[in-house]
C-alpha cells in the first residue's frame, strides 16, 4: 500500500482500538445498508 493519508488513518485506528477498545461497536444492519448503497458500484483492484 503506496497512500500515505490511508496508512496514517489505518495507524489512527489502530492506535485507538489498542487504547480504548470500549468504543468498538458492530455495524447494526441499517449501518451496513448504508455502507452498501455507499460502496456500490465501486472497483477494487
Amino acid at each position: 500500500m503506496d497512500d500515505p493519508v490511508l496508512l496514517s488513518f489505518l495507524s489512527f485506528l489502530e492506535a485507538e482500538m489498542a487504547t480504548r477498545p470500549e468504543q468498538i461497536k458492530a455495524a447494526d444492519p441499517a449501518q451496513l445498508a448504508r455502507i452498501g448503497k455507499f460502496v456500490k458500484g465501486a472497483k477494487t483492484d
